[in-house]
């Protein structure tokens, strides 16, 4: 997964760069996913989206990771049509029933409670969306606690305490 070259609030490229950029990283010659993030400041148009699944072979998977997330992946879907492999839901799933209605097809949430998340996207998936609903509210809180509120602390806090990892520094 790759975000838009950025350096701070204000050394960011334009769209052209952007592309550049992903289309130099493709050469390695491994699937990229690219990640639409405000975290870095750059503007990803579903345009630029569609244009680099389009255009460069590798780049065809995206996590929308940005405000209305729903409704950009809906847009990335209509315009990539059968470009666009697989979007996935951003923001550590806060809005993950919403986007799955939009066409997500994954999300990247909880590092702690990936087996709790599972069931609400298999249930989707499957079409049982009453059942997918009551699976994402019973973790809904969990997932909002953990990333709203501790960061990814509390995952390494949960490793360390399962003896996964020795420090959560």
């Amino acid at each position: 997964m790759m975000m838009a070259s950025y350096h701070g609030a204000l050394l960011k490229g334009t769209a052209q760069q952007t592309f550049e950029y992903f289309s130099s990283v493709s050469e390695v010659g491994i699937s990229i996913m690219g990640q639409d993030a405000p975290l870095s400041g750059v503007g990803l148009p579903t345009s630029l989206l569609e244009q680099m699944a389009r255009e460069i072979e590798m780049v065809k998977l995206f996590m929308i990771d940005c405000p209305r997330a729903a409704n950009k992946i809906r847009e990335l879907i209509a315009l990539g049509c059968n470009l666009i492999e697989s979007p996935f839901d951003g923001e550590e799933a806060i809005t993950l029933l919403a986007d799955l209605d939009a066409g997500a097809m994954g999300t990247m949430t909880s590092g702690m409670i990936v087996d709790q998340i599972k069931p609400a996207l298999t249930a989707f998936h499957g079409g049982h969306i009453d059942k997918a609903t009551k699976a994402y509210v019973r973790v809904a809180m969990v997932l909002n606690h953990e990333n709203r509120q501790c960061g990814r602390q509390s995952c390494k806090a949960a490793m360390v305490a399962s003896n996964v990892i020795k420090s959560d520094f």
